[in-house]
Protein backbone atom coordinates (compact mmCIF):
# COMPACT_ATOMS: atom_id res chain seq x y z
CA UNK A 1 0.00 0.00 0.00
CA UNK A 2 1.66 3.54 -0.86
CA UNK A 3 1.81 5.80 2.00
CA UNK A 4 0.38 9.02 1.20
CA UNK A 5 2.88 12.09 0.69
CA UNK A 6 1.81 14.17 3.27
CA UNK A 7 2.00 11.37 5.80
CA UNK A 8 5.65 10.84 4.64
CA UNK A 9 6.11 14.12 5.42
CA UNK A 10 4.84 14.09 8.69
CA UNK A 11 6.78 11.43 10.11
CA UNK A 12 10.10 13.05 8.25
CA UNK A 13 9.12 16.00 10.58
CA UNK A 14 8.98 13.97 13.52
CA UNK A 15 12.69 13.56 13.97
CA UNK A 16 13.11 17.49 13.17
CA UNK A 17 10.85 18.67 15.77
CA UNK A 18 10.53 18.63 19.64
CA UNK A 19 11.41 15.75 22.34
CA UNK A 20 8.88 14.92 25.04
CA UNK A 21 8.69 17.50 27.36
CA UNK A 22 7.47 17.35 30.80
CA UNK A 23 7.46 21.37 30.81
CA UNK A 24 5.50 21.25 27.42
CA UNK A 25 2.78 23.81 27.04
CA UNK A 26 -0.01 22.21 25.04
CA UNK A 27 -2.93 23.91 23.51
CA UNK A 28 -6.39 23.13 22.84
CA UNK A 29 -8.48 23.99 19.79
CA UNK A 30 -12.18 23.41 20.39
CA UNK A 31 -14.89 23.99 18.07
CA UNK A 32 -17.67 22.50 15.81
CA UNK A 33 -19.51 24.53 13.03
CA UNK A 34 -17.19 27.35 11.64
CA UNK A 35 -14.18 25.79 13.42
CA UNK A 36 -12.55 24.38 9.93
CA UNK A 37 -12.01 28.31 8.74
CA UNK A 38 -10.43 29.61 12.68
CA UNK A 39 -8.06 26.54 12.33
CA UNK A 40 -6.67 27.28 9.10
CA UNK A 41 -6.50 31.20 9.70
CA UNK A 42 -4.45 30.00 13.09
CA UNK A 43 -2.32 27.48 12.32
CA UNK A 44 -1.37 29.69 8.73
CA UNK A 45 -0.19 31.99 11.00
CA UNK A 46 2.16 30.73 13.64
CA UNK A 47 5.35 29.49 12.68
CA UNK A 48 6.12 25.90 13.01
CA UNK A 49 8.73 26.40 16.05
CA UNK A 50 6.85 27.82 18.35
CA UNK A 51 7.44 24.98 20.91
CA UNK A 52 3.90 24.19 21.82
CA UNK A 53 2.21 21.45 21.04
CA UNK A 54 -1.66 21.51 19.37
CA UNK A 55 -4.72 19.66 19.52
CA UNK A 56 -7.82 20.01 17.62
CA UNK A 57 -11.03 18.92 19.04
CA UNK A 58 -13.69 19.07 16.57
CA UNK A 59 -17.43 18.15 16.88
CA UNK A 60 -18.03 15.06 14.25
CA UNK A 61 -20.34 12.40 13.43
CA UNK A 62 -18.41 8.84 13.60
CA UNK A 63 -19.38 7.84 10.62
CA UNK A 64 -18.02 11.26 8.85
CA UNK A 65 -14.06 11.16 7.71
CA UNK A 66 -12.01 13.58 9.16
CA UNK A 67 -10.34 15.52 6.06
CA UNK A 68 -8.62 18.17 8.49
CA UNK A 69 -5.35 16.13 8.70
CA UNK A 70 -5.09 15.91 4.56
CA UNK A 71 -6.14 19.53 4.61
CA UNK A 72 -3.65 21.48 7.19
CA UNK A 73 -0.56 20.12 6.05
CA UNK A 74 -1.02 22.57 3.31
CA UNK A 75 -1.48 25.11 6.27
CA UNK A 76 1.45 24.58 8.70
CA UNK A 77 4.36 23.37 8.33
CA UNK A 78 4.21 21.44 11.45
CA UNK A 79 3.26 17.95 11.65
CA UNK A 80 -0.47 17.24 11.44
CA UNK A 81 -1.83 13.32 12.50
CA UNK A 82 -4.05 11.87 14.25
CA UNK A 83 -4.06 11.49 17.63
CA UNK A 84 -3.23 7.83 18.76
CA UNK A 85 -4.01 6.24 21.91
CA UNK A 86 -0.84 6.07 24.39
CA UNK A 87 1.18 8.59 22.14
CA UNK A 88 3.71 11.34 23.46
CA UNK A 89 2.74 14.68 22.91
CA UNK A 90 5.81 16.30 21.09
CA UNK A 91 6.05 19.96 20.59
CA UNK A 92 5.44 22.17 17.38
CA UNK A 93 2.97 19.07 16.86
CA UNK A 94 -0.65 19.54 15.61
CA UNK A 95 -3.11 16.31 16.76
CA UNK A 96 -6.62 15.96 15.74
CA UNK A 97 -8.84 13.47 17.39
CA UNK A 98 -10.46 11.28 14.89
CA UNK A 99 -14.24 11.78 14.57
CA UNK A 100 -16.09 9.96 17.36
CA UNK A 101 -13.74 9.30 19.75
CA UNK A 102 -12.83 11.56 22.83
CA UNK A 103 -9.75 12.06 24.36
CA UNK A 104 -7.83 12.56 27.33
CA UNK A 105 -4.36 13.48 28.91
CA UNK A 106 -2.15 11.81 31.33
CA UNK A 107 1.44 12.08 32.52
CA UNK A 108 2.18 13.93 28.75
CA UNK A 109 0.44 10.63 27.07
CA UNK A 110 -3.04 10.67 25.01
CA UNK A 111 -5.60 8.16 25.97
CA UNK A 112 -8.43 7.52 23.38
CA UNK A 113 -11.91 5.48 23.72
CA UNK A 114 -14.97 5.96 22.12
CA UNK A 115 -17.41 9.00 22.28
CA UNK A 116 -19.72 8.84 25.48
CA UNK A 117 -22.85 10.56 24.42
CA UNK A 118 -26.30 9.52 25.64
CA UNK A 119 -28.00 12.06 24.07
CA UNK A 120 -27.61 16.19 23.54
CA UNK A 121 -24.34 17.72 22.05
CA UNK A 122 -20.97 15.78 22.76
CA UNK A 123 -18.78 16.91 25.59
CA UNK A 124 -15.45 15.83 23.98
CA UNK A 125 -13.61 19.34 24.24
CA UNK A 126 -14.52 19.54 28.25
CA UNK A 127 -13.30 15.78 28.89
CA UNK A 128 -10.00 16.86 27.73
CA UNK A 129 -10.06 20.63 28.64
CA UNK A 130 -10.28 19.16 32.42
CA UNK A 131 -7.56 16.49 31.78
CA UNK A 132 -5.50 18.63 30.09
CA UNK A 133 -5.64 21.15 33.56
CA UNK A 134 -4.80 18.72 35.47
CA UNK A 135 -1.86 17.23 33.45
CA UNK A 136 -0.57 20.53 32.02
CA UNK A 137 -1.58 22.69 35.19
CA UNK A 138 -0.45 26.25 33.98
CA UNK A 139 0.91 24.90 30.96
CA UNK A 140 -2.42 24.36 29.84
CA UNK A 141 -3.79 26.63 27.19
CA UNK A 142 -7.91 26.67 25.93
CA UNK A 143 -8.92 28.37 22.73
CA UNK A 144 -12.72 27.98 22.25
CA UNK A 145 -13.41 28.98 18.40
CA UNK A 146 -17.08 28.69 16.45
CA UNK A 147 -19.57 26.03 17.39
CA UNK A 148 -22.57 25.47 18.44
CA UNK A 149 -24.23 24.53 22.14
CA UNK A 150 -21.44 25.07 25.06
CA UNK A 151 -18.88 22.26 25.09
CA UNK A 152 -15.53 23.50 26.50
CA UNK A 153 -17.27 26.11 28.71
CA UNK A 154 -17.82 23.40 31.95
CA UNK A 155 -14.00 22.84 32.01
CA UNK A 156 -12.82 26.56 32.02
CA UNK A 157 -12.84 27.26 35.54
CA UNK A 158 -10.71 24.43 36.27
CA UNK A 159 -8.01 26.07 33.30
CA UNK A 160 -7.70 29.04 35.34
CA UNK A 161 -7.31 27.74 38.51
CA UNK A 162 -4.82 25.24 37.29
CA UNK A 163 -3.04 28.58 36.08
CA UNK A 164 -3.54 28.25 32.28
CA UNK A 165 -4.65 30.61 29.81
CA UNK A 166 -8.19 30.83 27.87
CA UNK A 167 -9.06 32.72 24.86
CA UNK A 168 -12.11 32.41 22.89
CA UNK A 169 -13.57 33.63 19.19
CA UNK A 170 -14.44 37.11 18.80
CA UNK A 171 -18.28 36.36 18.34
CA UNK A 172 -18.44 38.44 14.65
CA UNK A 173 -15.87 36.84 13.06
CA UNK A 174 -17.55 33.20 14.86
CA UNK A 175 -19.90 31.49 11.73
CA UNK A 176 -21.54 30.01 15.26
CA UNK A 177 -21.37 32.16 18.39
CA UNK A 178 -23.08 29.43 20.79
CA UNK A 179 -19.73 28.12 22.22
CA UNK A 180 -17.40 31.81 22.37
CA UNK A 181 -20.56 33.11 24.39
CA UNK A 182 -20.76 30.45 27.01
CA UNK A 183 -17.04 30.72 26.98
CA UNK A 184 -17.12 33.98 27.75
CA UNK A 185 -20.80 33.88 30.42
CA UNK A 186 -17.78 31.65 32.63
CA UNK A 187 -15.86 34.57 33.48
CA UNK A 188 -12.79 32.42 32.92
CA UNK A 189 -11.77 34.20 29.38
CA UNK A 190 -8.49 36.25 29.36
CA UNK A 191 -9.09 37.33 25.77
CA UNK A 192 -11.88 37.56 23.46
CA UNK A 193 -9.79 38.15 20.14
CA UNK A 194 -10.01 37.46 15.83
CA UNK A 195 -8.41 34.16 14.71
CA UNK A 196 -5.68 36.27 13.36
CA UNK A 197 -5.23 37.75 16.98
CA UNK A 198 -5.22 34.59 18.45
CA UNK A 199 -2.42 33.23 16.50
CA UNK A 200 -0.21 36.58 17.46
CA UNK A 201 -0.68 35.40 21.19
CA UNK A 202 -0.13 31.88 21.02
CA UNK A 203 3.33 33.13 18.94
CA UNK A 204 3.99 35.77 21.66
CA UNK A 205 3.43 33.29 24.65
CA UNK A 206 5.48 30.55 22.92
CA UNK A 207 8.39 33.21 22.51
CA UNK A 208 8.08 34.37 26.07
CA UNK A 209 7.70 30.61 27.21
CA UNK A 210 10.48 29.92 25.84
CA UNK A 211 12.82 32.76 27.70
CA UNK A 212 11.53 31.83 30.97
CA UNK A 213 12.05 27.78 30.18
CA UNK A 214 13.85 25.92 33.08
CA UNK A 215 13.55 29.32 35.15
CA UNK A 216 12.37 28.56 38.55
CA UNK A 217 10.66 31.42 38.87
CA UNK A 218 8.49 30.97 36.24
CA UNK A 219 4.55 31.74 36.54
CA UNK A 220 1.80 32.99 34.52
CA UNK A 221 2.80 36.49 34.95
CA UNK A 222 5.37 36.36 32.78
CA UNK A 223 3.45 35.80 30.08
CA UNK A 224 2.36 39.62 28.91
CA UNK A 225 -0.40 39.44 26.99
CA UNK A 226 -0.94 42.18 24.10
CA UNK A 227 -4.31 44.07 24.28
CA UNK A 228 -7.21 43.77 22.92
CA UNK A 229 -9.68 45.93 21.61
CA UNK A 230 -12.66 43.49 21.93
CA UNK A 231 -13.70 43.75 25.69
CA UNK A 232 -15.06 40.51 27.11
CA UNK A 233 -18.18 41.58 27.61
CA UNK A 234 -20.74 38.29 28.22
CA UNK A 235 -23.73 38.47 26.20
Amino acid sequence: MKIPETRLRQEANLHTHGEPDDHLTVVCFGASSGGFEAYCTILGLLPSDTGMAYIIVHHQPADEKSLLVEILPRITDMPVMLVADGERVRADCVYVVPAGMQVTMDGDEFHIRTLLKTHGWPKNITIFLQSLAEDRQKRAIAVILSGFDSDGAAALQSIKQAGGLVFAQEFRTAKQPDMPQSAVRTGCVDRLLQPAEIAFQLKRIGEERARFKGNAGENKKDIALAKSENPITPE
